[in-house]
This record gives C-alpha cells, structure tokens and sequence, in this order.
C-alpha cells in the first residue's frame, strides 16, 4: 500500500508541473538563453552519459556543467532540430511555443513508465465517459477530486502495448499541453510536454523525440 501511495504523491506532483506549462514555457523562452551551437557534448546524469547537442539545451547553466541532476532540452516539433537561426521564431516567440517539444531527463524515480501506468494507476481515476479523439486515440477525463481536475487521458490501445498522454482539457486553458514520460538508458526517466493541436500526429511526435534522444545515450563506457 505504502507504494503505491507513493506512486500517487509523486505523479500528483508532476500534475501540477503540467498545470503551469503555459507560464513556464512562456517565461523560459521570454528568457533568451539558447545557442546556434550544435557541437555535441557528453553529461553524466546519474549513472548515464548523454551526448547532447548544445543547441538543445533550453539553460545555458547547464551546458557550462558536465554532472547535472537533470537536462532541460526543447527541439522543433517539425524535425527534432535545436535552435538555429532559421527556426529562431519558434523558439523565441511565446506564441510559437506550439512548435517546440519541452524534454525534462531526470534519474529514474518511478518502477512504471507512464504506458504501464495505466491499468494500475490511471484506470481507477477515469470517469466512465469515453469520447473518440485523432488518430485512433480515445479520450477519457479524470474524475474531479482526483488530483487531476482540468486533465484527461489520451489513449491508444491498438498495439500490444497502449499509448497514453495526459493532456489539458482544451476548452479550460488558450494552449493546453499534453505530457508523457518513458524510461531511457540504464537508468534515467524522460519527461515531454507537446502541444494539443499535435494529438492527430502523436506517433510522429513520439518516434521523433524516441530515436532522437535514444541517439544521445552513450553505451559501452
């Protein structure tokens, strides 16, 4: 029992990073820190070497570093690229920031990924409300009082494995987000915020950013 409440406190945290997306992307691209540079560069997180290029990384602090608690990186939704001069606008604009995908990798602190979150955790916070979403996706809300007010789950359950998103109710917010999380390396946890209108493109967004990060992790050290 004691896991699983932990489980529930710590995803009710990230809920709440997904509440505040809007001000947060808005403040972090208000606050011009990105580079052309797109040299890569290795940085260990926890016990995991990531070559990174620079110009992915959203915080100059962290690419003066080598060990980070974690890496903060946004790429072009169009085709994964950092920040360069032709696709400055997106990054620079806040009313571009549904072009950008926001990545968070931090040291793994959950046993389930988000796809294997659903059975055991999710399904007994949805209502019983199912409506067809883009792309063969269903959508299902969260019951008020969950934690999860405002949210509601984006699933696909075509494969052998099914794919979730928990995504901002588009008529309570101006640009409402979807979040995802999958594990990567030996050891580290990723975390990506998208925008909404790119549900109908959800499996070009998630191969996008699966092989350009898996491209990143360094083996055989």
């Amino acid at each position: 029992m004691y896991f699983w409440i932990k489980i529930l406190v710590f995803l009710l945290l990230v809920a709440l990073g997904l509440g505040g997306g809007v001000y947060w992307v808005k403040s972090r691209i208000a606050n011009h820190g990105f580079t052309e540079v797109a040299e890569t560069r290795q940085f260990i997180i926890g016990n995991d070497v990531l070559e990174i290029p620079l110009n992915l990384m959203r915080l100059a602090s962290q690419r003066e570093q080598t060990v980070l608690k974690q890496a903060d990186l946004v790429m072009f939704a169009g085709d994964g690229s950092g920040f360069t001069n032709d696709n400055a606008g997106a990054f620079l604009r806040p009313d571009r920031a549904q072009d950008l995908i926001f990545i968070t990798v931090t040291p793994r602190e959950l046993h389930l990924e988000m796809n294997d979150r659903l059975q055991p955790i999710y399904s007994k916070l949805l209502s019983t409300f199912t409506a067809d979403g883009p792309a063969g996706l269903v959508i299902k809300p969260f019951r008020q009082g969950t934690g999860y007010d405002g949210e509601e789950l984006a699933i696909s359950t075509s494969a052998s494995r099914p794919w979730v998103a928990r995504c901002q109710k588009a008529e309570n917010v101006q640009y409402p987000n979807c979040m995802r999380d999958f594990f990567m390396g030996s050891g580290l946890t990723l975390r990506f915020r998208f925008a909404r209108v790119l549900l109908p493109q959800w499996q070009a967004v998630e191969a996008l950013v699966q092989n350009r990060m898996a491209n990143m992790v360094v083996t055989g050290r």
